[in-house]
């Protein structure tokens, strides 16, 4: 299965709660794709939302047009065999199933797992600050069993070696 996953191109997902990480092990990755020579696109939710989806709030109708655009975009690179990494958060199973769907081939699902207190400290965009002590993280749903490739603990993880881990799993050489 690893020589499959590294021989083609892909969309990567990397999904979790608001500061789980999502952005920064993008980051490392798409790195890793460039240095390798792969044409790689990344769409990260943050600048998804800023242009592409820039009208949209976050009603549960919204979030899912955003991840639909997104999507579609992906679908679009992957087409002409651009290497595709997604960070965004996916919150609710529904939205995943919907990702999946419209897929035109199987995404490779990241879940980056969490705690809310290790979150709530890397609140640079003050989601969680704003909920006043509510609970911000309760609009995310944590994945079914069996419906991610990899789950990563970026609590518990360093960042190198979270991305080794993912990169061991896609069969890609890490530099």
């Amino acid at each position: 299965m690893e020589e499959a996953l590294a021989s083609k191109t892909r969309i990567i997902w990397l999904f979790g709660r608001s500061g789980a990480g999502k952005t920064t092990l993008a980051s490392l990755l798409v790195d890793q794709y460039r240095a390798m020579g792969t044409p790689c696109l990344w769409l990260d939710g943050d600048r998804i939302r800023q242009g592409l989806s820039q009208e949209l709030g976050f009603s549960p109708s919204d979030r899912m047009e955003n991840h639909r655009r997104i999507i579609e975009a992906a679908n679009i690179a992957e087409e002409q065999g651009i290497q595709v990494v997604v960070s965004a958060i996916a919150p609710q199973q529904s939205i995943r199933s919907k990702v999946n769907e419209l897929a035109k081939n199987p995404v490779v699902w990241i879940y980056l797992d969490t705690d809310e207190t290790t979150c709530r400290q890397r609140d640079t965009k003050g989601l969680y600050a704003a909920t006043r002590g509510g609970n911000f993280s309760q609009l995310f749903e944590p994945p079914t069993p069996g419906s991610v490739l990899i789950q990563i603990n970026t609590s518990a993880e360093d960042i190198r070696a979270s991305k080794t881990k993912i990169l061991s799993v896609l069969g890609i050489p890490n530099d």
